[in-house]
């Protein structure tokens, strides 16, 4: 990879992260995540930010910054519990991606939070019906990591995999 330009653009970021919109923190996380960039300051740089902007975050940036910790597997406890709390309040606006996203990526992460969960499952089954095939496994998958026994959830996900089985690819 590109590993002295993107230690570069690393570094001139780090100074001026306090400029960045709460998009522009999701985005450049996603990029360095991506290509499994593991640039520490820089991450700890998105991390204070994101935690100063939680309240700003929309929910594609909320599951796209957890993801991004996920693939990283960079467990900052307090940007993961600032972002489930704020994924928490603003849970109905999370699409079934964004739903499927956040549930894999604490999965990833281990970070089983309850009311997380509890909030994710009880959104999904309102959405389950527009759940594509991968975003079924992606949430079923988690909380199966995470030993969730939620059995009307399991039991939604279960029927909409039946009804969609032939979306699936072998």
């Amino acid at each position: 990879m590109h590993q002295t330009l993107l230690n570069s653009i690393a570094a001139r970021s780090i100074p001026i992260i306090t400029d960045f919109a709460s998009q522009a923190l999701s985005n450049t996380a996603w990029a360095f995540a991506t290509l499994l960039i593991d640039h520490k300051p820089l991450l700890a740089s998105i991390s204070a930010e994101a935690l100063r902007q939680i309240t700003l975050c929309l929910p594609q940036n909320l599951a796209c910054m957890l993801w991004s910790c996920a693939r990283l597997l960079y467990a900052d406890i307090p940007l993961l519990t600032s972002i489930a709390t704020a994924s928490i309040d603003r849970i109905d606006e999370f699409t079934f991606r964004s739903l499927a996203i956040t549930a894999w990526s604490v999965a990833k992460l281990q970070f089983s939070d309850g009311p997380l969960l509890d909030a994710l499952a009880s959104s999904a089954l309102k959405k389950i019906t527009e759940f594509n095939p991968q975003a079924l496994a992606n949430i079923s998958w988690a909380f199966a990591k995470l030993c969730v026994p939620n059995c009307p959830f399991l039991q939604s996900i279960s029927a909409a995999a039946i009804r969609k089985i032939r979306e699936f690819c072998p």
